[in-house]
Formats: C-alpha cells, sequence, structure tokens
C-alpha cells in the first residue's frame, strides 16, 4: 500500500510547506516510522472545545510567527503575530493573550460580548480558520520528521513553496 504524496491544501497557495494534513501525516508515519504514534485528535486536548493558543503550539498543529494570524471584521483584514508562549501580538504592539480578545479589540466590544466560538471562527492560522485546525487536526511538522518526509518526496510540489 502506498502512501499519496504530500500536497498543500487546494485554495491555500500561501499555506507553509511545513505544514501537512493530518490524515497525509498519520499514514506517513506510519508507514515509514512504524515506532511513531501519530496522536489521536479526540485526545489531545484533554477535553477543552477550545484549547488556548500555547496548547496547540505545544501539540504542534501550529507554530509561532510574524504576521500569521489574521481576522476578518469592519470590511478589513487584520493581521498579527503569534508569539512562543501563545499570545497574540497586534501590529500596534499589544499584547492579548486569547483569541476573543484580540478579537473583542478589533470589533470594538467588552470582552463579554465576544464567544469563543465566534473567535475560533474568525481568526486565522495561515488563511485557516482556528476552529477547522481543531476539526481537522493540521499538524506543523517537526524539523526531524519535515527532513525526513522531505527525503521520501523530494519531488512533491509542497516543497516547491517559499519556506518560513
Amino acid at each position: 500500500m502506498s502512501t499519496p504524496p504530500l500536497s498543500p491544501r487546494e485554495g491555500y497557495n500561501d499555506i507553509s510547506p511545513s505544514v501537512a494534513s493530518f490524515a497525509t501525516f498519520r499514514s506517513a508515519v506510519t508507514e515509514h516510522f512504524p515506532h511513531v504514534q501519530a496522536p489521536d485528535p479526540q485526545d489531545m486536548f484533554n477535553g477543552l472545545k477550545y484549547p488556548p493558543l500555547h496548547l496547540l503550539i505545544n501539540k504542534g498543529f501550529i507554530k509561532p510567527g510574524r504576521n500569521i494570524l489574521t481576522a476578518n471584521a469592519k470590511g478589513k483584514e487584520f493581521k498579527s503575530s503569534l508569539t512562543e508562549d501563545g499570545n497574540i501580538e497586534s501590529l500596534g504592539g499589544e499584547l492579548f493573550q486569547t483569541p476573543v480578545k484580540w478579537l473583542a479589540a478589533i470589533l470594538g466590544k467588552p470582552v463579554p460580548d465576544v464567544k469563543k466560538s465566534q473567535a475560533y471562527k474568525q481568526v486565522h492560522y495561515r488563511g485557516m480558520s482556528l476552529i477547522s485546525i481543531l476539526k481537522e487536526p493540521t499538524l506543523v511538522l517537526h524539523d526531524e520528521v519535515e527532513g525526513a518526509l522531505h527525503e521520501l518526496y523530494p519531488n512533491s510540489s509542497v516543497w516547491q513553496h517559499n519556506m518560513t
């Protein structure tokens, strides 16, 4: 049984080459690294429906970077950076501890008026809503595994995009 080649998600041309779908990742890991167990996404966050960003970073679903979070509101796109500890840093340098607090600031609403579900739908990591990442988990591959997959699939189109 052959493993399907890695490819970027359709419609997301700017997606990082280090991001591969969870299913493809699990398939590649299972076939080529039998001693590594891919985690079950249902158990990843101890029952939290909307885990904090630092947990998503620690579990390898997303990684910190400059201007990789976006939110569309009031007819504009707002960009921010994701810090190592999971905080959101606006272009103006303000720090927000949660997507809810960042979205509330953008919308000019008090924090209690912004629901977690709304924030996880409206805040995007590299073009993908946070809720989508949680529903169909996407892993940011660790350098070791990414290098091994690059060796296995050297001609795959996923490696032809700009590395971030």
